[in-house]
């Protein structure tokens, strides 16, 4: 959830008046958040995506122990790609501008999470 806020948080300030990036992290940085309503983003706000980042990919790494522990073949499955695109998106995120324009994942990241996502087969 926290990678689709760091995805859509300048559409989601135009559409719905609403910022979901924490605010003592965006005011460590020096961030106000109509920087976000600009064209691109600024040194301040690559700081808060970065140290937002950080923390995902701390829980993205915890994630990934998650497949090996459901029995179920299909879920486990899941899991995994889920994992997989999770940590596609918060590469994408690192190194494309969420305010230039909305970072997505491509056919190719889906294709890799997915064969990634085999190596949990029994």
């Amino acid at each position: 959830q926290v990678l689709n806020h760091l995805q859509d948080c300048a559409k989601d300030l135009a559409n719905l008046d609403r910022c979901y990036l924490p605010a003592d992290i965006l005011a460590r940085h020096g961030v106000a958040i109509d920087e976000l309503r600009a064209s691109r983003e600024s040194a301040g706000l690559r700081k808060t995506f970065s140290e937002l980042l950080d923390h995902c990919d701390q829980l993205n790494a915890k994630a990934r122990a998650l497949p090996r522990r459901v029995r179920a073949r299909r879920l486990r499955l899941e899991c995994a790609v889920i994992v997989g695109l999770c940590e596609r998106l918060a590469a994408r995120l690192r190194a494309e501008d969420p305010i230039a324009g909305r970072v997505k994942l491509t056919k190719s990241d889906v294709i890799g999470a997915a064969l990634g996502a085999l190596r949990y087969l029994p």
